[in-house]
């Protein structure tokens, strides 16, 4: 509500959580995956598909005037199903031919 620059100005930083995976724009506060980063839960460390991040907003107040905020932001990776199916000596199948 401080309408006065700098006081107004407003810079997002990911305080904890990242894990190289995303990256914050300073000055939108727009969380976005990392270039390069993987997110599919098959491939990381423990089969990770929850991110928490803590992201923190501070505006450009100086000294006893600055005033900053943080909030908790979780990210869900939704695994899809990207692998072809194996099927380990599964006997006599039957399919319809016009099966999808």
């Amino acid at each position: 509500l401080d309408a006065s620059s700098p006081n107004n100005l407003v810079a997002y930083r990911i305080q904890s959580g990242a894990q190289d995976k995303f990256i914050i724009d300073a000055s939108t506060g727009i969380i976005r995956v990392s270039p390069g980063a993987n997110l599919d839960p098959d491939l990381t460390e423990n089969k990770t598909s929850l991110y928490h991040l803590e992201v923190l907003a501070i505006d450009g107040g100086i000294g006893r005037e600055q005033r900053h905020s943080q909030v908790s932001v979780d990210i869900a990776i939704e695994d899809v199903n990207n692998k072809p199916p194996v099927l380990l000596d599964p006997g006599q199948v039957y399919v319809k031919e016009n099966t999808p």
